[in-house]
């Protein structure tokens, strides 16, 4: 008589069931990685926008132009203004709208739409202290 070499249905099942507890216990984490790769994206992200805004803020107090500075230095405080004057030299357009967008989405455009007041920043004026 032959003896076969083949797995028994038992021994798959208990293989499977062994895989599948394995990855339940190792979801959660990999899923907690996850979202702190997009956390951290997003710190990087918000770390470049700095960059740029104060390499452009530094530009415009040494050469006197008050259209590219903070954005609530500037002479009119608002998105679209700092989004113009910070693309215009710093960031190119597409750039500003990926460091601009939420985690996990996908920038397909160019340009930064902006309707009214209607945008996910608000810049307020920079005002001196009476005091």
């Amino acid at each position: 008589m032959k003896k076969s070499r083949a797995f028994t249905l038992l021994e798959l099942l208990i293989v499977i069931s062994i895989i599948a507890i394995m990855a339940s216990l190792a979801l959660p984490h990999i899923l907690s990685a996850l979202t702190k790769g997009e956390m951290m994206q997003t710190a990087s992200n918000a770390r470049q926008l700095y960059l740029a805004t104060q390499s452009m803020a530094i530009d415009a107090m040494t050469s006197g132009d008050t259209t590219a500075a903070w954005p609530g230095d500037m002479s009119s405080p608002s998105f679209s203004a700092w989004a113009s004057a910070l693309c215009s030299s710093y960031l190119s357009k597409s750039e500003f709208c990926k460091l601009c967008s939420a985690p996990g989405v996908i920038v397909t455009q160019d340009h930064f739409p902006t309707s009214g007041n209607q945008t996910a920043f608000r810049i307020y004026a920079v005002k001196e202290s009476s005091e």
